[in-house]
């Protein structure tokens, strides 16, 4: 799947953002903000079109009860009239993936198969929705440095809405920190506590991105999302007052 948008910063877009944070940036620094943006866009197609992690527990959920419910009729299959049930079902069973004996039980087999499928899928609800990000390899032919890893192993990005955007928090915090700029964060309540540059250098950038994409937060709110976002990573390093 191609890039379907891409940011573009000119050179009086950059000059907004280096004001904004009030140290200049490199070429090389700026070429990675602009290749952590462009995965923003590319990785926010598939969080808007994604099923909601919502709707897939329901799914799961629904499943769940279909296979109990179907080996709870199955259990009840006793006496003669279960015993020629069986007999006329198994016989007119058609599938290659199932082999039983002669004398197997065909009934007590499909009940052993729907109660691994339910305790499956009870594990599935209680388990997170997205795996965790360091354990993950990186993709060579899609976006790296956001989810690294995810389109290798057959995943789509994380369905939780708004987690493209705290992974490009992360990524501008990393690059911020490997080229000894500010990343402190101010969280205080104190209105009077003077905004963090990397506050106003996230709040410049998204200016730059389309409507859709951006975190409308006051900066104040906007403080608290990156303080949250890389909180929820804990390898990302970070100063907050």
């Amino acid at each position: 799947m191609g890039r379907t948008a891409e940011v573009s910063i000119t050179d009086k877009d950059w000059e907004h953002v280096e004001a904004a944070y009030g140290y200049p940036l490199s070429l090389e620094v700026r070429q990675s903000i602009v290749e952590a943006t462009n995965e923003l866009l590319y990785w926010e197609i598939f969080e808007r079109n994604a099923s909601p992690e919502r709707d897939a527990a329901n799914l799961i959920s629904s499943i769940r009860d279909a296979s109990n419910n179907l080996r709870g009729a199955l259990s009840a299959c006793g006496g003669n009239a279960g015993f020629v049930a069986q007999l006329l079902v198994k016989e007119h069973l058609v599938t290659p993936r199932l082999s039983l004996d002669p004398h197997e039980q065909l009934f007590h087999v499909l009940g052993e198969l729907l109660f691994s499928l339910s305790s499956a899928c009870s594990r599935a609800l209680a388990s997170p929705a997205v795996p965790d990000q360091t354990e993950l390899t990186t993709a060579s032919d899609e976006p790296t440095g956001l989810f690294c890893g995810y389109p290798e192993r057959g995943l789509a990005p994380p369905f939780r809405e708004g987690e493209s955007w705290n992974a490009w928090v992360r990524r501008l915090n990393e690059i911020a920190s490997s080229n000894r700029l500010p990343f402190k964060v101010s969280k205080g309540s104190d209105k009077s506590l003077k905004t963090s540059p990397f506050v106003l250098f996230v709040d410049a950038l998204q200016k730059l991105l389309p409507s859709g994409s951006r975190h409308n937060h006051s900066l104040g709110g906007l403080a608290k999302a990156i303080t949250a976002a890389r909180r929820k990573h804990p390898g990302v390093e970070k100063r907050d007052a």
